[in-house]
């Protein structure tokens, strides 16, 4: 073939690969958009449902309020039987925390003055409530009262150490007009209105917020916001966020918005989404997090790893075809230099871009059947799985440390407790077991009586043996899965996840684990607890069973990501070092005798250089080995094997360079600037292959 037909060749082959990666970017782009576009549509509507949710839920809260009120009005406030009323009403109504008939003179008077008629639970258990907390409506004047409406009025809420919680109260007047004041009080915890919201999965990727009409926090997974009775005002006076201000004054008058922003929790791209909820001025936000919204699938990925090749070798056609021309005309070794560094540059290009949308996908990876993310999707997995006649007790797990001994050992020690019913006949052994652990101890911290149960937790230590996966490491992700079972498998109890527990259960904010828990040479990506079913001929000897369909087994899962930078310093630094001197070795090879003699390179010396840098990576790769422990090649492997193969082919090059009489033009042509001009563009062309093979 002439020149000018090769020319023409790599001109066409060029512009055909590129045109092939244009048409797949457009449609993957238009997918992506029509993706992101659907799913914001689903989180607003997600979210106006939310709205709607609480505002009829709150509707119904004023609906039986009023009732009561009516009936109390009836029966005359001050009758005997009124404690007996609102007692019926709160065994009625379990979400009820406080439920009282008050009177009280007008004006301003000591607690002492008031007469307080009604009940308070506290756990299981109705007490007497022989005192209000706070009379006050949000919307007057401290000390205030009298009622200043004839239904009911939301007081501003209060954070209730007793139970750890918001407390959302109203009151409704019996006799407003009378000298003596007379109205009807009632709260409830605002973790119920989260209840009302528990069908929409709002925990699947993101949470919850729920502020009153002056700014403060009733529900956010940042706790301290909650319980220190901060105020959205506040919180952006801190951290002067102009957005999130425009939002919140825009959520404040009533307005309905979305804005994206990086959270501060998560510190992710995420998407705050507001309602109002016009009965009393509250608004309703839904945070959703990009990454989880808009997770990269296995599809996705290889469509990536397809267009970047085409691109990447597309480019390099047309920068072949460009060189040849100019070095045709000019006759300039720098044209050829700069096209072979142009051309590895883009392979390096398209190796990080597939790097990162494979590590991407791997650190998002779709566990959401697995997740149980709140109560209604805990009751649905226990209604489908759980067999009858086993009793259901409440278990949590928070880890303090975590660190591999081995590459599938993993030691970790952190606190376990239960909650043990009080109103059952039977006998239960208390306590826990790791199912996969080597060796584990527990030591008793606490116990404590509550009303409807006993409360005991342990601190233990535990190495657990762990099946993970390394084929593609250093891309790769683990799930850890701590194994929960009852100290005595004969006994009927099926563990159930303590979810109250856990302040937010959302996956990426880690619930269960302390915060700021590192593993070395991994991240920590998310944590959720989630059921395993057994076999369902598994008994293990026990005659009421083991399997599926009795007792699926409870687990703690851990979703962890590869530290690239800890890979990047153990493996890549050492072969980029080696591959770089053997650069050095292609480059610097000459006949000329005055300049080898200075350069120091003869055939017996690259020869010994390349042996030793042969043992040098043979070491490194014995070192991978032992710390992953696997019998497959892993990802990683395929750097080591292209070192192997550029060490035999620099020493197999340098030979036949050197041997005398050869007349090859491939290797002779200007001292073999073939093969140096080859040499970046070819092993990034191999690793890039490889790579993407064994990936996809």
């Amino acid at each position: 073939m002439s020149e000018r037909g090769i020319r023409i060749g790599l001109i066409w082959v060029g512009v055909l690969l590129l045109a092939m990666a244009g048409i797949l970017t457009l449609d993957l782009t238009r997918a992506r958009i029509a993706r992101k576009d659907l799913a914001l549509a689903e989180a607003r509507d997600t979210t106006r449902k939310g709205a709607e949710r609480i505002s009829s839920g709150l509707q119904d809260v004023e609906s039986l309020l009023t009732e009561v009120t009516e009936a109390l009005r009836s029966m005359r406030m001050g009758e005997a039987d009124s404690p007996a009323f609102l007692r019926a009403q709160m065994e009625e109504f379990q979400w009820i925390y406080s439920l009282a008939a008050v009177s009280t003179s007008l004006g301003e008077v000591d607690t002492s003055e008031t007469s307080v008629k009604g009940w308070v639970r506290s756990g299981q258990v109705l007490e007497p409530l022989v005192e209000i907390p706070s009379l006050t409506p949000g919307s007057e004047p401290a000390g205030t009262r009298r009622p200043s409406e004839t239904g009911p009025v939301w007081l501003d809420p209060q954070w209730d150490p007793e139970i750890r919680k918001v407390v959302l109260t109203l009151w409704s007047p019996v006799s407003p007009h009378s000298e003596e004041t007379e109205f009807v009080y009632l709260s409830f915890a605002a973790q119920t209105i989260k209840e009302w919201l528990s069908d929409l999965r709002l925990d699947e990727m993101g949470w919850p917020v729920l502020m009153s009409h002056t700014g403060r926090f009733l529900i956010h997974p940042d706790k301290d916001l909650v319980r220190q009775d901060l105020t959205i005002w506040q919180v952006l006076e801190l951290e002067g966020d102009d957005a999130f201000r425009l939002a919140a004054e825009s959520a404040f008058i009533g307005e309905s918005g979305m804005f994206e922003q990086v959270n501060r929790l998560t510190g992710q791209p995420s998407w705050f989404l507001y309602e109002p909820i016009k009965l009393n001025g509250w608004t309703f936000g839904g945070v959703r997090i990009l990454d989880q919204v808009l997770r990269y699938g296995h599809l996705f990925v290889q469509r990536i790893l397809v267009i970047c090749i085409l691109a990447a070798f597309g480019l390099a056609f047309l920068s072949v075809y460009l060189a040849a021309i100019l070095y045709s005309r000019y006759r300039r070794k720098s044209t050829l230099w700069a096209t072979s560094g142009w051309v590895s540059l883009l392979l390096v290009a398209a190796f990080l871009i597939i790097r990162f949308f494979a590590f991407h996908e791997a650190g998002t990876s779709d566990l959401s059947g697995r997740r149980i993310l709140d109560q209604a999707g805990l009751a649905s997995i226990l209604d489908s799985q759980a067999g009858e006649g086993n009793l259901g007790v409440l278990v949590g797990v928070f880890i303090h440390t975590m660190q591999f001994d081995t590459p599938k050992d993993l030691s970790i020690t952190g606190i376990c407790w239960q909650k043990i019913p009080n109103d059952t006949d039977v006998e239960l052994t208390e306590g826990l077991n790791f199912s996969d652990s080597i060796d584990s101890n527990f030591t008793e911290v606490y116990r404590k009586e509550e009303l409807d149960y006993v409360s005991v937790g342990w601190a233990f230590g535990a190495t657990l043996r762990q099946e993970l996966d390394a084929s593609r490491y250093p891309l790769d992700h683990e799930t850890i899965d701590i194994r929960l079972w009852p100290r005595d498998l004969a006994e009927s109890i099926q563990l159930i996840p303590d979810l109250e527990a856990y302040p937010v259960l959302n996956p990426a904010l880690l619930p269960g684990l302390r915060e700021g828990l590192q593993l070395s040479g991994w991240q920590l990506t998310g944590s959720f607890f989630n059921y395993q079913v057994n076999d369902p001929d598994l008994d293990l000897g026990i005659l009421q069973g083991f399997g599926s369909g009795t007792r699926p087994e409870l687990q703690f899962s851990i979703v962890l990501k590869r530290n690239l930078l800890d890979v990047m310093i153990r493996h890549g630094i050492p072969l980029i070092v080696v591959l770089i001197m053997l650069f050095a070795v292609v480059v610097t090879s000459t006949r000329d005798p005055d300049k080898s003699k200075m350069i120091g390179f003869s055939p017996s010396g690259v020869t010994r250089l390349a042996s030793a840098l042969f043992f040098v990576v043979l070491l490194a790769h014995i070192q991978l080995r032992s710390s992953i422990d696997t019998q497959q090649v892993v990802l990683m492997e395929l750097a080591y094997i292209t070192t192997y193969l550029t060490i035999i082919a620099v020493a197999v090059h340098n030979f036949v360079f050197q041997l005398s009489g050869s007349r090859s033009w491939i290797v002779d042509y200007e001292e073999g600037l073939i093969f140096k001009l080859l040499y970046w563009p070819t092993i990034l062309t191999v690793l890039l292959v490889s790579i993407a093979a064994m990936l996809y």
